[in-house]
C-alpha cells in the first residue's frame, strides 16, 4: 500500500510538473503588445485514480479562448484515457461564452467503454463485497445554452441524447433481469429546463457567492419498450468566503425521478467523485435521493489548497420514506492543484472514507 501510495504521488508531481512546463511555454508563445491572452493552449500527460477505474493513464488538451468576464473565458477542453480495469473514455467538452458572460453555449461528447458494477436497486441491495460486475458502451452527446435574465437569474436549456449497450453480463443476474425488461440496448432523448440563481465569483471553483438551480427533466425512450419518465431537481450551494483564500461549501441536492418503468442507469444515485465520496460510483439507487455536502477549502500557496469534506445521503423509492431510509455518511481531506488560473480550474486528489473502506479520487474539478 505504501508503494502503491508513493506511485501515485509521482504520478501526481510529474502530471504537475508538465502543466507548469507547457503552461509557461504556451504563455509566452501567444502573448503580444497588443492583446494579452486572447488565446492559449495547455496540454499534457494525464494520470488519475478513482475505486471505478483504478490508476488511469491519457491526454488533456485545454485550449482556451477569449474572456468575457472573471472565470468566464471560452474553452475546449479534450480527454482520452485508458484504465487498470481497461476501460476506454474520450470526452470532448466545449464552453463558449457571449455577451461579456451573459450567454453561454457549452456541450459534451462522450463515449466510453465500460467495465463497471452493479449493486442493485435499493429494494434489492447486493453485499458490497460481492457487487455483479457488467460492461457498457456508452455515448452520451449533451448541448446546454444559459441565458442571463437579471442580476443573477439565468435560464438553462439542455437537450441531451444517451445510448447504452448492456454487455458481458451474468446471465442469471440482475443486469439480466434488467435487459430483459428494458432491452440490451437503450437510447433516451432528454430535454431539460433550469431556472438558476448564479453568484459566483468563479463557477468551476468559488471563493465565494451561491448557486441554486431547480431542474425539469423529460426523457423519451426511442425504442418504446418502456415508458417515458421525470426527473425534478433542486440544488443548493453556497460558498462562504472565510479570509484569504479561505472558503467553506455547502451543497444541498435532492431529485426525484417519476415514471411507471425507469432502468437503472438513470434512476437518482449515490457514490462516485462528487457525490458521497467513500463509495463506489452509483452504489445506492432509487427514485428519491437527498444529499448534504460540506467542504472547508484552504489556499496555502498560490498553486496548491488543503480540503476537509463531510457528506450524508439518503436514498428511498418514494419521497415520504426518505427520512426513514438509511443515512449513508461519508468523509475525507484533500489536496488540490490550481491548473487554470483564468477560471479556477483544477486538478484533486481526495481521500474519502465510508463504512466500505477508504476510497482515492484523483480528477479535475471540484465535487461541487
Amino acid at each position: 500500500m505504501c508503494l502503491f501510495r508513493f506511485i501515485l504521488m509521482f504520478f501526481f508531481i510529474v502530471d504537475l510538473t508538465f502543466a507548469d512546463l507547457l503552461k509557461k511555454t504556451d504563455s509566452i508563445a501567444v502573448e503580444s503588445p497588443k492583446q494579452k491572452k486572447e488565446s492559449s493552449w495547455l496540454g499534457f500527460p494525464l494520470v488519475y485514480y478513482t475505486p471505478e477505474t483504478k490508476l488511469a493513464l491519457g491526454l488533456l488538451s485545454l485550449n482556451r479562448f477569449s474572456k468575457e468576464a472573471q472565470g468566464k473565458t471560452s474553452n475546449l477542453l479534450a480527454v482520452g484515457s485508458y484504465t487498470e480495469k481497461q476501460q476506454s473514455i474520450l470526452s470532448l467538452t466545449p464552453r463558449f461564452y457571449f455577451d461579456e458572460g451573459r450567454k453561454e453555449l457549452s456541450g459534451n461528447l462522450f463515449y466510453s467503454y465500460y467495465p463497471n458494477k452493479y449493486f442493485g436497486r435499493s429494494d434489492y441491495q447486493v453485499n458490497s463485497n460481492s457487487p455483479e460486475n457488467y460492461t457498457e458502451n456508452n455515448f452520451n452527446l449533451m448541448a446546454n445554452y444559459t441565458h442571463h435574465i437579471f442580476s443573477y437569474f439565468n435560464t438553462l436549456w439542455t437537450v441531451r441524447t444517451d445510448k447504452k449497450k448492456f454487455i458481458n453480463y451474468l446471465e442469471n443476474g440482475q443486469i439480466a433481469e434488467e435487459v430483459n425488461r428494458y432491452g440490451q440496448e437503450i437510447k433516451i432523448h432528454s430535454l431539460s429546463f433550469s431556472l438558476e440563481w448564479d453568484s459566483r465569483d468563479y463557477p468551476q471553483s468559488p471563493l465565494s457567492g451561491e448557486h441554486h438551480r431547480v431542474t425539469l427533466t423529460k426523457s423519451q425512450n426511442e425504442n418504446k419498450t418502456f415508458n417515458d419518465f421525470t426527473k425534478k431537481e433542486l440544488e443548493l450551494k453556497k460558498f462562504f468566503s472565510l479570509g484569504d483564500k479561505k472558503v467553506l461549501a455547502g451543497q444541498f441536492y435532492f431529485s426525484q425521478v417519476e415514471g411507471e418503468d425507469i432502468p437503472f442507469s438513470f434512476l437518482s444515485s449515490l457514490g462516485g467523485n462528487r457525490r458521497l465520496r467513500g463509495f463506489y460510483e452509483n452504489r445506492f439507487l432509487d427514485r428519491s435521493l437527498t444529499l448534504f455536502q460540506l467542504e472547508w477549502r484552504e489556499d496555502f500557496s498560490e498553486k496548491f489548497s488543503r480540503t476537509l469534506f463531510l457528506a450524508s445521503g439518503q436514498v428511498a423509492k418514494y419521497n415520504e420514506d426518505l427520512l426513514k431510509s438509511k443515512n449513508h455518511m461519508a468523509f475525507g481531506i484533500g489536496l488540490h492543484y490550481l491548473l487554470d488560473h483564468e477560471n479556477r480550474t483544477k486538478i484533486r486528489l481526495d481521500l474519502g472514507s465510508s463504512e466500505e473502506g477508504l476510497s482515492i479520487y484523483f480528477v479535475t474539478g471540484e465535487a461541487f
